[in-house]
């Protein structure tokens, strides 16, 4: 009996749940197997299907396995919405994620109809995702992508012998700024200093999340201590040179970052946030405005 099979036979009573049955490998985001071979051919990426040519940033069979969990979402193919449930199970030793799609589109709006409906739709869909994964006031990924992908970048960096390092920065005496000119002026700072953080970055592997209040986190793929140090001095000079101006205010400020590189020794989510905020907590202790860097040995 192969893995689809014995998904299927464990799910049968479940029939009028789902159109479609497909296996993902989570971590290389690929089909292991699936009902339909026309659509789902093994070894193709699973977000072809959505049309997408990289990962969906609202992946949630990559949520189903960090947190051993099942999840729900929405999603659009082909004018046709889908409900999609992907959950853990291991098969043959080896975990991997169970998607069930059902085409629920007959089940709401004839969304053939009228084009402009389908579109109508996919944008709202869109913004319901992002309002799962991202900060409202600076558009950044939140708190939970971060800890979602991060999980995946690990996996693939250190299954790739390669280098992965974060970078935890938190804005000095941001209070100071909300007290002297009031929390709209703090507003337009975190999300000018977000897009200055973002210019920094490298497009195709890096990203940044707000962690909280004026703390943001980088994670950058691929790269090793002296690579991530220089990016972290990159936007330490660029901030520098920067005076952001609200209303009849120039406002300037300062820095602290806290940087670790995974380099031979893996660590889980938790403990490289940590390794991370304990450097930026030496940074801000020994006088802010500062770079403190470590790695795995």
């Amino acid at each position: 009996m192969d893995v689809l099979d014995e998904v299927r036979q464990h799910l049968s009573i479940f029939k009028n749940l789902y159109d479609i049955i497909r296996i993902i490998d989570p971590i290389n985001k690929k089909i292991v197997a699936s009902e339909n071979l026309n659509e789902f051919p093994p070894n193709i990426a699973c977000y072809k299907f959505w049309g997408k040519d990289r990962m969906c940033e609202n992946c949630i069979s990559l949520r189903a396995l960090a947190e051993n969990d099942t999840f729900v979402k929405i999603e659009q193919a082909s004018g046709n919405i889908y409900l999609t449930i992907s959950s853990p199970v291991e098969l043959k030793d080896k975990v991997y994620i169970v998607e069930l799609l059902k085409d629920i589109t007959a089940n709401g709006l004839n969304l053939k109809v009228e084009s402009s409906v389908v579109n109508k739709v996919d944008n709202l869909i869109v913004k319901l995702n992002d309002a799962y994964i991202k900060d409202s006031l600076t558009n950044l990924y939140n708190k939970r992508y971060l800890k979602d992908n991060l999980f995946l970048n690990i996996e693939k960096c250190y299954t790739e012998h390669a280098p992965l390092s974060v970078i935890m920065l938190d804005i000095d005496f941001f209070k100071n700024i909300n007290d002297l000119y009031g929390h709209l002026a703090g507003d337009y700072v975190l999300k000018e200093f977000a897009a200055l953080i973002t210019k920094s970055l490298r497009k195709s592997t890096d990203w940044v999340a707000r962690y909280g209040g004026e703390e943001f986190f980088i994670v950058l793929n691929n790269t090793d201590v002296d690579g991530a140090y220089n990016v972290a001095e990159k936007i330490k000079e660029n901030l520098c040179k920067t005076n952001f101006h609200f209303e009849q205010h120039d406002i300037s400020f300062t820095a602290s970052f806290g940087l670790y590189t995974m380099d031979s020794e893996k660590k889980t989510v938790d403990e490289l946030i940590e390794l991370a905020d304990k450097n930026l907590y030496d940074a801000k202790k020994n006088g802010r405005n500062k770079i403190v860097a470590s790695c795995s040995k």
